[in-house]
């Protein structure tokens, strides 16, 4: 049980990340200010912890704490899923301004 929910989220946060990528890469360069670049760096950090966390519980799955790592991995990435979904609305408030 803990296994799926951890892919569930896995693949939400994959698909959140890659929503954002693909909206900041349409915004034509005039219109990419200091606020863009801040919000694409900070979910280019979210992306590197959320791969770090998904390649340990690959790693350690045949361990005794696999439940633990399988439940706080999918506490993170739903964390990082959250902060991706922010940064989408915050650009697509800033696109409407």
């Amino acid at each position: 049980m803990e296994s799926k929910l951890f892919w569930l989220v896995a693949v939400a946060q994959l698909v959140a990340s890659l929503r954002f990528a693909a909206l900041v890469r349409v915004i034509e360069r005039p219109r990419v200010t200091s606020q863009v670049l801040k919000l694409a760096s900070g979910q280019r950090q979210d992306s590197w912890l959320a791969a770090a966390v998904i390649w340990i519980v690959i790693l350690l799955k045949d361990t005794a704490y696999v439940e633990a790592l399988y439940l706080s991995g999918a506490g993170t990435l739903a964390w990082l899923t959250a902060r991706a979904v922010q940064r989408i609305g915050a650009l697509a408030r800033q696109e409407r301004e």
